[in-house]
């Protein structure tokens, strides 16, 4: 039986250190009789989704070139035994560029198991570590703006934080037992962490532990949620890079030690509860029927994480000195 698994993300659950991780591996895969393609210049599959949506370089593919890339794997795999593994975490956007998933899901018909696998991190978690990418890769807005638009608009840099429209965005295309989430949360504590999850949802047998890590096994990795915040507050309104980041996060850590951090302040991470905890558990109980057992992480932080509160005196002081070269 064949068996395709469109594994949609969504952004900042790992998705990079997976698909660095399979791109790696795909030969032990394949051995195993999952296969994980090349597919344009990259180690996820974003070029696929040229085939609706325009992507920058490097991660698209041109309209025709994407066509042929789906007309290849379905014509090899989907009269084969084995399991095709596709990932992009693109596939789940809801703003800007989105795949028609009625379009997406009769490219994929002729497979006889089709599957759409989507990971969802409680949305303190995500909303926070969008903001970290965005500081990596440009200037961000003010933390305030970007908190307040997570409230209003329920999506931040074109993703959204409203997990029922993304299972009814995936219902336009696909029939609720071809859709399965995972917490990230759950997941990434259990054994072989989010990719032993993964080769779980993929009938592997092999664990996560078989498979030969990629580069340091870190990929797409921020410094402390706190020293972001400190790093674009010195830049503004220019981007914090590297050199500024790292520095300021080696005073968090001296002054915090290794205890968590995060962007939020209390009243901030009460107030995404309160909006979005009745939304995940009106999520969970549409999906009770299939998956009884998922739960929505906890909308909230770490127990005996620093908060943006303990940013005080003590914290900018010392740095302020050492940037301006006192002792």
């Amino acid at each position: 039986m064949s068996r395709i698994v469109l594994h949609v993300g969504t952004h900042k659950t790992a998705t990079t250190h997976i698909q660095d991780l399979f791109f790696r591996n795909s030969d032990l895969l394949a051995k195993h009789g999952i296969v994980y393609p090349e597919i344009g210049l990259n180690r996820g599959h974003h070029g696929l989704l040229g085939k609706w949506v325009d992507l920058p370089a490097p991660y698209g593919l041109p309209q025709a070139d994407a066509a042929m890339a789906w007309d290849a794997i379905v014509g090899e795999h989907a009269v084969s035994d084995r399991t095709v593994f596709l990932s992009s975490e693109e596939f789940s956007r809801l703003h800007g560029r989105i795949v028609d998933m009625a379009a997406l899901a009769a490219t994929v018909a002729p497979f006889d198991d089709v599957t759409v696998l989507c990971t969802l991190r409680n949305q303190a978690g995500f909303v926070q570590s969008v903001y970290q990418q965005i500081a990596d890769d440009r200037a961000p807005m003010e933390w305030d703006a970007f908190l307040d638009r997570a409230m209003q608009a329920q999506h931040v840099d074109g993703l959204t934080l409203n997990y029922l429209r993304l299972h009814d965005h995936f219902l336009s295309g696909f029939a609720p037992d071809q859709i399965r989430f995972l917490s990230y949360e759950v997941a990434s504590a259990g054994p072989g962490g989010i990719v032993g999850a993964i080769l779980r949802e993929l009938g592997a047998p092999i664990g996560a532990d078989a498979l030969e890590p990629f580069a340091d096994g870190r990929s797409n990795v921020s410094v402390a949620p706190v020293a972001t915040l400190a790093a674009t507050l010195i830049a503004a309104p220019k981007r914090a890079d590297r050199a500024l980041m790292q520095r300021v996060d080696d005073h968090v850590r001296q002054v915090f030690g290794g205890e968590r951090t995060s962007l939020f302040s209390a009243g901030e991470v009460s107030a995404l509860d309160a909006k979005y905890s009745p939304l995940n558990r009106r999520l969970e109980a549409r999906l009770a029927p299939r998956q009884p057992d998922f739960r929505v992480a906890p909308v909230s932080v770490a127990p005996a994480t620093v908060l943006r509160d303990r940013m005080d005196e003590a914290f900018w002081l010392p740095f302020c000195r050492d940037l301006a070269g006192f002792a």
